[in-house]
């Protein structure tokens, strides 16, 4: 710390030396004035902690300098301690004590006497001193402070705030208490005078959570209130101090972190029912493959002819197969990975072929299926017809299915935007149960039904709905509840993008080969073409076999990559089918390496993958083609055609 001023004032100079050698002891900064007007012009530049004014001087006495240093705002509260010869008497100390005197000296000067004095007046000072810095150090601290800093009287009347504060209050510190109240959301109110109180009435520290209203924005933002009461000497509150830390943005945090746990909560909630639904639907139509298999081991036993048991595996196996693509579909759309592609299309022939199969399970129920087409549909199209007949059979078949009585109702219209593309509406009317809004509002979420009970009269998966609508959307469209009521029906409505074809435009060809002449058992002419298979699996293989030789193909086989590379390159092979996942050598591998030896046929990829990513693998180590498994026979059979065909020339 500096040291502290000192300011001796007298006319006489032996004085003003003998009293500055026996302060000097101190240590402190010593100024001499020799008159009073020097006196006052000195404490215009410098704060004293104590001045020694002596009472008898010449055109000033102590008295009058006394008076005017206490007018002046640097002085005014400066000790004075005159310095006099005069006698001791009561009107002079009432004179001096009021012009502003603290004590008095008298002459001759006693040394040990004026030393104390001094001294306590420095201490006094510095002490002060030390106070006001660290006052000064808190307000700054309370001022470049995030948090809102505020103290209050024992009371509780708030006495002060920082400046943080007129984010949330007036434009002033004025009237603190009011500005303070007003500030507080109403629903905070009540709790915040409760626990204020119960805290003023104990001394124990104060704590609470309420919104402020921000003036800058008019938001309501959540703070932290906290307040320490400071005791006195007698242990009674002398005052309160706190802050109040804005805790919004924590709060926000916090509750999207429960909201989000309630959604995985749910998520897996409806993730479990799925999965149990899901084990039921898959294994229902799986317990009727093995049943009806076993029953085909021994006719006689099970009074069943094989083709009714043969009908039920085959019908069974659709099923499994129709929910597994069902499945990967979902997972493709979801990843993105979801490919559509533009053929040329009558589109009331796709539509009403589509139907056909929707005819036959309307007439079982006895219901009306009925078809309205607008006069002004374009005769040709270009959309995705697997994917469109995809999401009619899904909402229409849904519609039969939760119709008991009356009938379906397929509006179709095509509005056109441009010359070369169009919208096109399929309006999609039923009859039956109709929903309620709570099971509306999870219609379209995957791996639900809109309730329990609706899987349990029903069955299904859940994933039609949801399914078709993310295919619509990837078709340039949308499918939508237009209308539900419970008892009432409800009515969706699919909207695709097509295209327009010119009429001088070539026609698109679809992406599956040229169909090749089939004879009168229904089955392509293969008679000819050998064909290689290289597959791991012993059933597959035999079933392959019997497929293509059933059609007339000579066929040889192999069970790992390494055997297939060496029977193709010894053989003269027309097509070569090889599974991709196999031990030893894998097809990738092994189509890889048939290639770098200059093998030129054509080599098909068996896999149970379908999705794009694993198609463009194969193609781009060497494969030809792509067939997904289970491997439908007349596909089958138009590929190893196809690609024996474009070998052949």
């Amino acid at each position: 710390m500096q040291p502290a001023k000192i300011l001796i004032v007298d006319d006489r100079k032996e004085n003003l030396l003998l009293m500055t050698r026996i302060v000097a002891e101190l240590g402190e900064e010593i100024y001499q004035a020799s008159s009073g007007a020097e006196a006052l012009s000195l404490s215009l530049d410098h704060e004293f902690a104590v001045i020694l004014l002596d009472v008898q001087m010449p055109d000033m006495d102590g008295f009058e300098t006394s008076a005017l240093l206490r007018g002046r705002s640097r002085s005014r509260t400066t000790p004075i301690i005159f310095v006099t010869a005069a006698a001791h008497s009561p009107h002079l100390m009432f004179k001096g004590y009021e012009s502003g005197a603290v004590d008095f000296l008298y002459k001759p000067i006693d040394s040990f006497v004026l030393l104390s004095k001094v001294r306590i007046f420095v201490e006094a000072y510095k002490s002060r001193l030390m106070l006001r810095e660290s006052e000064e150090k808190y307000r700054v601290l309370a001022e470049v402070s995030p948090h809102i800093v505020w103290t209050a009287d024992p009371e509780g009347t708030i006495t002060y705030l920082s400046s943080r504060w007129l984010a949330y209050g007036h434009d002033n510190l004025d009237d603190l208490q009011d500005n303070w109240l007003t500030a507080i959301h109403p629903d905070e109110q009540e709790r915040y005078q409760t626990e204020w109180k119960r805290a003023r009435a104990t001394g124990e520290n104060f704590e609470a959570e309420l919104r402020l209203l921000r003036r800058t924005d008019r938001t309501w933002r959540w703070h932290l209130l906290r307040g320490q009461s400071l005791m006195d000497a007698q242990g009674a509150i002398s005052k309160w101090i706190g802050g109040a830390t804005d805790i919004d943005d924590q709060k926000r945090a916090e509750e999207a972190s429960r909201q989000a746990q309630i959604l995985a909560d749910e998520a897996n909630k409806a993730k479990s029912a799925f999965l149990a639904n899901m084990s039921h639907e898959i294994r229902t139509p799986l317990g009727a493959i093995l049943g009806f298999s076993e029953l085909l081991k021994d006719p006689d036993r099970s009074g069943l002819a094989p083709d009714q048991c043969i009908e039920a595996i085959q019908r069974n196996g659709e099923l499994l197969a129709r929910l597994i693509d069902d499945i990967l579909d979902l997972s493709k759309v979801e990843a993105g990975k979801l490919e559509t592609e533009k053929v040329r299309v009558s589109l009331v022939d796709l539509i009403q072929e589509s139907l056909i199969g929707l005819k036959l399970k309307a007439d079982e129920k006895g219901l009306d299926l009925e078809l309205k087409l607008v006069e002004t549909l374009p005769k040709l199209v270009l959309t995705d017809p697997l994917r469109l007949r995809q999401i009619l059979l899904n909402i229409i078949g849904n519609a039969l299915k939760f119709t008991a009585h009356g009938r379906v109702e397929v509006q179709v219209e095509c509005e056109n935007l441009d010359k070369d593309k169009a919208k096109l509406g399929i309006l999609v009317q039923d009859t039956g149960e109709g929903m309620t809004p709570e099971q509306a509002a999870k219609l379209f979420k995957p791996f639900t039904q809109s309730d329990t009970s609706m899987t349990r009269r029903y069955g299904g998966t859940g994933l039609g709905l949801a399914l078709s609508r993310q295919l619509a959307r990837a078709m340039g469209g949308d499918l939508h509840l237009v209308t539900t009521a419970p008892g009432e029906g409800s009515t969706f409505r699919i909207e695709i993008l097509v295209g327009l074809p010119l009429t001088a435009e070539v026609a698109v060809p679809a992406s599956t080969p040229a169909r090749v002449e089939r004879a009168s058992t229904n089955r392509p002419r293969l008679h000819g073409i050998r064909v290689l298979v290289v597959d791991d699996s012993a059933d597959n293989q035999l079933m392959m076999s019997r497929f293509l030789e059933g059609a007339g193909a000579s066929v040889s086989l192999a069970s790992d990559g390494e055997e297939g590379v060496q029977k193709a390159l010894a053989e003269d092979f027309d097509v070569v089918l090889m599974d991709v996942q196999m031990p030893r050598l894998d097809g990738y591998a092994a189509t890889a390496r048939l290639r770098e030896k200059g093998y030129r046929k054509p080599i098909a990829a068996l896999t149970a993958h379908a999705f794009p990513e694993e198609k463009n693998r194969c193609l781009a180590v060497g494969y030809t083609a792509h067939l997904s498994k289970p491997v439908n026979p007349h596909l089958l059979f138009e590929q190893v055609a196809y690609l024996a065909q474009k070998q052949n020339g």
